[in-house]
């Protein structure tokens, strides 16, 4: 979001109406202002309560989806009216390079299905009804993201430009149709950040809380019964993280992570079907071939990654990685004791 108030200030230097006032949100005390106060919402729903954070979550979900909706029936309306025909080669035109590069971004756009596993232990029947949640939403992404491509090609082509759905937008709604979808991008990112807000902190609590991570980190509030610290220490990271970094660079770093924990999980499928061949489990047919395919695709992100990149997740691997050294000798120097403690017969 902040990335995005930037590209707006740039965007108006050149003059017009309220330019000034795009300029002093996207810098200085003005815009540090705004990024606390849009971060403190959904902390403080959060920090109340999960009830209160899914709220918030729920709702900012149905205000980003509601104008790009829009946007798609106005683009396949005005496509059914003038119909064109794409040429494979503007397709394969760009460069094996580009799509690679362009998949590392849109890859973004795919994660957080995982998430609804973070509370499946407040769900009925998870087993059904979590990886029910997860393709379904899956699907509704691939669509939405492919009505929107196809909707942008057939209304502006393949010109170049920063902005490519604000000018669609120009086109299907007129003059101030650039204006209303930068609003809707906000809406989407400030929904990207209360689900974050809602997820990560509770996740980092539930690894506090199993010895996997520092144990204030799993404290909960004695009143509101939340991860309180977690949430806290979350909200100040991605402040920090808002105020000094950019959209692209950050986003890149978050592709980053996200493609080395997904291909740590693939790893761990096939190690698990290995391991535990009758275990009672969803079990999806020829999931280590699928397994294999994954870590492939996240190494061929992982290469397209810059110098500076490449160190910064190095860096929060080498955090990742202490931390799990950590976790394995503290739980290596309490099972002695344990074992010492334990009732006679309880080892059988």
């Amino acid at each position: 979001m902040c990335g995005r108030l930037s590209d707006v200030s740039q965007g108006c230097r050149s003059g017009g109406s309220g330019c000034f006032r795009y300029w002093a949100a996207g810098h200085g005390w003005a815009r540090a202002a705004i990024l606390t106060a849009l971060i403190a919402i959904p902390v403080a729903a959060n920090y109340r309560g999960v009830r209160a954070g899914a709220n918030v979550s729920s709702a900012l979900t149905v205000a980003k989806l509601a104008p790009l909706a829009a946007l798609i029936a106005l683009g396949v309306w005005r496509f059914g009216h003038a119909a064109q025909m794409i040429h494979p080669a503007e397709i394969t035109g760009p460069g094996w390079t580009e799509w690679a590069e362009a998949l590392l971004l849109v890859s973004f756009a795919y994660e957080g299905f995982e998430d609804a596993v973070v509370p499946a232990g407040e769900v009925k029947n998870p087993r059904r009804s979590v990886p029910f949640a997860i393709f379904t939403g899956l699907i509704v992404c691939v669509a939405v993201y492919t009505l929107l491509q196809f909707v942008v090609v057939a209304t502006i082509g393949l010109q170049t430009t920063d902005r490519p759905l604000g000018a669609v937008a120009a086109v299907l709604l007129g003059p101030g149709g650039e204006t209303f979808l930068a609003i809707a991008v906000m809406l989407s990112a400030y929904g990207y950040i209360s689900a974050s807000i809602l997820n990560a902190p509770r996740l980092a609590s539930a690894f506090a809380e199993n010895g996997d991570g520092p144990a204030p980190l799993g404290k909960l509030h004695p009143r509101f019964r939340t991860p309180g610290r977690a949430i806290l220490l979350y909200a100040i990271l991605l402040w920090l993280l808002a105020l000094t970094g950019t959209f692209l660079w950050a986003l890149a770093i978050a592709v980053g992570a996200s493609t080395i924990y997904y291909a740590g999980v693939c790893a761990s499928l096939i190690r698990l079907r290995r391991k535990r061949p009758k275990a009672d489990a969803l079990r999806i047919p020829w999931g280590p071939v699928w397994a294999v395919a994954g870590i492939a695709f996240s190494l061929l992100l992982l290469t397209q990654m810059d110098a500076r990149e490449a160190l910064l997740m190095l860096v929060t691997a080498s955090f990742a990685a202490a931390n799990w050294w950590w976790a394995k000798r503290r739980v290596s120097s309490t099972e002695p004791s344990v074992r010492a403690h334990a009732p006679r017969g309880s080892e059988n």
